[in-house]
């Protein structure tokens, strides 16, 4: 048997969960599941996660880049090292095998 996929990234058990809920949520109301609807309501809460981890991330860096003890700093210092942080997430994001597909991750 070949593993689910979305975009070409492997379906989770969670994602498997919460796509099946969706079914029955739906079954439960009297409809019929809507196959694109449910896959959808999976992508974006697993876009949400990835970026919920993402900002928290970001946050954790910035400290550290742009701590109190380097302010006040110029403004295109700021910016470099802003910038610095969101190519090191972005890498991670991309690296990492989360991402479900570059469409749905930039809608949010």
């Amino acid at each position: 048997m070949r593993p689910k996929m979305i975009n070409g990234k492997g379906l989770t058990g969670e994602m498997l969960l919460n796509l099946a809920q969706c079914y029955v949520e739906s079954i439960n109301k009297g409809g019929v599941p809507e196959i694109l609807t449910s896959l959808e309501r999976v992508i974006n809460n697993e876009s949400k996660k990835i970026y919920e981890s993402t900002v928290k991330e970001y946050m954790k860096l910035a400290e550290e880049k742009i701590s109190d003890k380097s302010l006040p700093m110029p403004e295109d210092e700021i910016l470099k090292r802003h910038r610095e942080i969101v190519d090191i997430l972005t890498e991670n994001v991309m690296n990492s095998g989360q991402m479900i597909g570059h469409k749905e991750v930039q809608a949010i």
